[in-house]
């Protein structure tokens, strides 16, 4: 996990399309996206987005897509490629407040693309230039 400032224009992935990436067919919809979204833009996180990351990750429900095992590479894989920023602006504008941190997030960092499944991201349309 690297820190500082990101030198090159900056994606986030919201957790759900990460999940989708570990569930879904190799090659699917989620990991299409992930993979093409940062071949150009530098993957970056928070400290809170990461956490829950981590928390998702371990979830039981998941045993039936991937082992344990298999789940706790890709997240230290993942880890490994993204910049850690933090938060200096909280927003509070999604219909569903767990999502804002993908949000402050993309304000903090000036970043124009979040890579998003979640219905409650994806009704806002663009927010702020995102």
């Amino acid at each position: 996990m690297r820190s500082g400032s990101v030198s090159q224009a900056s994606a986030i992935a919201d957790i759900s399309t990460l999940i989708g990436v570990l569930t879904g067919k190799p090659g699917g919809y989620p990991a299409q996206a992930v993979n093409i979204a940062f071949l150009w833009y530098q993957r970056v996180f928070s400290q809170e987005t990461r956490d829950e990351l981590a928390l998702v990750i371990r979830r039981p429900a998941l045993d039936k897509y991937r082992p344990l095992e298999l789940r706790l590479q890709f997240f230290e894989k993942y880890v490994q490629s993204c910049d850690v920023q933090p938060v200096t602006q909280q927003v509070h504008d999604c219909r569903d407040p767990n999502d804002d941190k993908f949000l402050s997030l993309a304000v903090s960092t000036q970043t124009p693309l979040i890579v998003y499944s979640d219905p409650d991201l994806t009704s806002m349309n663009s927010y702020r230039g995102v």
